[in-house]
């Protein structure tokens, strides 16, 4: 593995001038790729909408998971922040 390194050390101080060019070039691309990539994960525009689901055991009978769906509904109905239920 030295042996690998010393090599490849080696080279590239006979060619330093193409390394430079090689860094030269892979920093002008950064900037270049900086300037095109989108810069966020969120759309321009962010309805502010949150959607999530409930999820039962896949051996629990439709009866019981809607005696739990309703137990679970006045906590949805108080809560200020949700404007729509």
């Amino acid at each position: 593995m030295l042996r690998g390194y010393e090599l490849t050390l080696r080279w590239s101080l006979k060619h330093s001038l193409f390394i430079l060019l090689i860094l030269i070039g892979s920093t002008a691309l950064n900037f270049y790729l900086f300037n095109v990539v989108p810069k966020s994960f969120f759309p321009d525009q962010d309805s502010g909408a949150l959607i999530g689901g409930i999820q039962g055991d896949s051996a629990i009978s439709f009866q019981l998971m809607r005696q739990k769906m309703q137990e679970i509904q006045p906590l949805y109905r108080t809560t200020r922040r949700l404007k729509a239920w």
